[in-house]
């Protein structure tokens, strides 16, 4: 596909055979482990659009096959979305200690500012 592609993250994708207009064809997202040929998603169509998830960490592709016997044009589209992060709740703890500490000074600064002149 050009990018790599981690498990967890998602393959938003759109494409079409001449305008929507058929005649369909093979379309496939597949993986290249060592020594296999995995297919996890295949159709038959003119015009597809959808998302998918990688299920495993390997190399995938994505094929078309167009066994008609006339020439074809094949508009697509590809947004990888990034598997989020299994060490996210890490982000949060120095958040929460930004905040906590915003609210204090927040409080002390206004103390001080609400104290009658001595």
């Amino acid at each position: 596909m050009g990018f790599p592609v981690r498990q967890g993250d998602t393959l938003v994708y759109s494409w079409r055979v001449n305008n929507g207009s058929g005649p369909p064809v093979y379309f496939e997202i597949h993986g290249h482990p060592p020594g296999r040929y995995d297919v996890f998603y295949n159709t038959t169509s003119s015009s597809v659009s959808g998302a998918w998830t990688a299920p495993v960490q390997e190399p995938y592709m994505v094929y078309w096959r167009n066994d008609q016997p006339v020439r074809m044009n094949v508009t697509y589209a590809f947004n990888l979305v990034q598997a989020q992060s299994d060490y996210w709740p890490l982000y949060l703890a120095p958040l929460g200690i930004a905040l906590v500490a915003a609210v204090g000074l927040f409080f002390k600064f206004r103390e001080r500012r609400t104290r009658p002149p001595e």
